[in-house]
């Protein structure tokens, strides 16, 4: 047997199982539309409202027994509200981060590819100098041994090699 809270509409038993959506906008007090099963709804579902005036609204303007203890149906209301706003806060914090971290990639490698352009410049820059000063200098050795007639050692000395890089130098020059 079909039992009614509010109203007094009855509907076969075949049609329980069929599964419909409808999307009511329930709006505010303010509202001049907000009245009938839009306030009854609103009262319902707000989560802003404590049950006692929730009782108090819905027996004196809907004129609903709230006699028998209605209490934990009205907290069930209000926690599913609850429940809802919790859910679509932690659905929209979950798409924020996903967002978040697809720009923070993007934007970590377009400066991770800046950054690395210009250190791999630096040092190219670098070692290209340190090359050509090395080169530069077995040209001047040769060029002293070959031109006075140095041996390697007076050439370095002549050129005021330290004495740590005169092994690499004596090393590089027996190579060519």
């Amino acid at each position: 047997m079909e039992r009614n809270d509010i109203g007094w509409v009855c509907e076969k038993t075949a049609n329980y199982d069929l599964m419909s959506v409808a999307i009511v906008c329930l709006g505010n007090e303010r509202d001049a539309n907000y009245k009938g099963v839009l306030k009854l709804l609103g009262t319902l579902l707000t989560s802003q409202a404590a049950v006692d005036k929730k009782k108090r609204i819905l027996q004196e303007e809907f004129d609903i027994d709230t006699e028998r203890s209605i209490d934990e149906e009205v907290l069930s209301m209000c926690n599913l509200s609850q429940g809802i706003e919790v859910r679509g806060i932690k659905k929209g914090l979950r798409k924020g981060r996903i967002e978040g971290r697809r720009e923070g990639c993007v934007e970590g490698l377009r400066e991770g590819r800046t950054e690395g352009r210009t250190e791999g410049l630096r040092e190219g820059r670098t070692e290209g100098i340190a090359m050509g000063r090395r080169e530069g200098i077995l040209v001047s050795i040769r060029s002293l041994m070959k031109r006075l007639n140095l041996t390697v050692s007076e050439a370095m000395n002549a050129l005021d090699i330290p004495a740590e890089e005169r092994q690499s130098y004596i090393e590089a020059l027996a190579e060519t």
